[in-house]
């Protein structure tokens, strides 16, 4: 998922953080992900409407029945430009 930077979601209270992985309104954007396990790198496809702003990427690990367990996230922040109709970009 791309999560809210802490700059994308101040004054924003309905991108508040909390400690319920399954109630964090600061990660919802769902991506379609793919992981090389054999050096650890995910790549990530952004929706064409994504909102602009300021992410960070965090994986999740789920159980067997599909609950979110744990996860693992970046320090670098990914940043999302648009321009009125115009497609998402990302620099």
């Amino acid at each position: 998922k791309l999560c809210y930077s802490p700059s994308s979601k101040e004054d924003r209270p309905w991108r508040k953080t909390k400690d319920d992985i399954s109630k964090d309104k600061q990660c919802k954007t769902p991506t379609k992900a793919t992981v090389d396990f054999s050096d650890g790198s995910v790549t990530m496809k952004l929706s064409d409407e994504q909102p602009k702003g300021l992410y960070f990427a965090r994986v999740f690990a789920k159980d067997a029945d599909g609950t979110e367990i744990s996860y693992g996230q970046t320090t670098d922040m990914i940043k999302v430009r648009r321009y009125d109709s115009l497609k998402t970009g990302i620099p």
